[in-house]
């Protein structure tokens, strides 16, 4: 078995999220490309809690896609980094809102990096 670096599991795990799922929303993981900028602009939590606020609503589509890209995409592949991270976007918002805040600047960083992959991937 060879060790990878962090842009090849990125890269994996973003090529097997992308072909594997189907995301919510208009052209399906059209909604991939604005997560990063909300990241950005609301930080992490404020973007994962935003998701599971619109989805609970029923609002639109295109508010699930941003749950669904969470869960089936995102949090697998932190869940595979670090262990104690869940997959359910309700626990794992939960969990770092709990955590300690270098650790939730590390995630937030991985996340946008991993997003960088899986954009280009995401079907359209």
């Amino acid at each position: 078995m060879s060790v990878q670096n962090l842009d090849q599991l990125r890269a994996g795990n973003a090529l097997r999220a992308a072909a594997s799922q189907h995301f919510a929303g208009k052209g399906g993981g059209e909604i991939a490309k604005k997560i990063p900028m909300e990241i950005r602009t609301n930080g992490l939590l404020g973007s994962a809690a935003f998701a599971i606020d619109q989805a609970s609503k029923g609002n639109k589509e295109e508010y699930q896609g941003r749950k669904d890209i969470f869960e089936k995409a995102i949090l697998p592949h932190l869940h595979e980094r670090w262990k104690e991270i869940p997959t359910g976007l309700e626990s794992a918002l939960d969990h770092l809102t709990q955590a300690d805040s270098m650790l939730l600047r590390v995630v937030t960083g991985e996340t946008l990096a991993y997003l960088n992959y899986f954009r280009r991937f995401a079907k359209k």
